[in-house]
């Protein structure tokens, strides 16, 4: 199954300079050194050009699995986890089609 994490830098409204460079260090440090939980398989990780916040598609039979990324940088990042489909897979665009004629 397919899911789609979210991220979003915490809010560091008060934070000095010297903080902001620290906690920024810090995260790629992290980064570094994550390696994805054996039963995940990131298919895309990208982050915003500012990066203050990215995304991952993620596919594992595993959902437990997708708490790996969120504990390690739950310090510094905001999370949301929601299952996706392939948008023009032939099952989904049968289901749009049968939810579409419901509602005609």
């Amino acid at each position: 199954m397919k899911f789609m994490i979210t991220w979003t830098l915490r809010d560091r409204e008060g934070a000095t300079p010297a903080e902001r460079i620290a906690e920024s260090k810090a995260i790629f440090d992290a980064l570094k050194r994550y390696k994805p939980h054996p039963d995940t398989a990131f298919l895309q990780w990208v982050v915003r050009a500012d990066q203050t916040a990215g995304c991952a598609i993620v596919e594992t039979n595993n959902p437990v699995a997708l708490n790996d990324p969120v504990g390690k940088f739950s310090a510094w990042y905001e999370w949301d986890i929601a299952p996706v489909q392939d948008l023009m897979d032939e099952k989904t665009l049968a289901m749009f089609q049968e939810n579409y004629d419901f509602n005609s």
